[in-house]
């Protein structure tokens, strides 16, 4: 396998120990975006900090299999609760990712209510 390969995953992401072994094995450094087919084309990406480049690759692979923050591009991007209340940033509690902004579709092409 070539050496230096970037890869970008989408969707769920992927087990921090296929990103280790990605990383570890290939030499291959991962990127973890989320995105829909109604969004163009992705919404957040998990780009490590400074601060995380002398962290063990394991403990690195933790952090890059979450979900990421927003672009700038992305509009108005929100985690939200059941009640639909904004959660905690610190990765403690799960919720739902809205988004609403120029990059979110209006609808499906002759998708009328019947």
């Amino acid at each position: 396998m070539p050496a230096g390969v970037h890869v970008v995953t989408a969707g769920a992401p992927p087990a921090a120990a296929t990103i280790e072994r990605l990383e570890v094995g290939f030499d291959w450094d991962v990127t973890h975006v989320y995105g829909l087919t109604e969004t163009a084309p992705f919404i957040t990406v998990c780009a490590l900090l400074p601060e995380h480049a002398p962290l063990p690759t394991a403990e690195r692979a933790v952090i890059k299999a979450r979900q990421g923050v927003e672009l700038l591009t992305s509009g108005e991007l929100r985690v939200v609760d059941e009640a639909g209340a904004e959660v905690s940033p610190a990765a403690a509690t799960l919720g739902e990712i809205t988004v609403r902004g120029n990059v979110v579709m209006d609808g499906y092409y002759n998708d009328r209510p019947v």
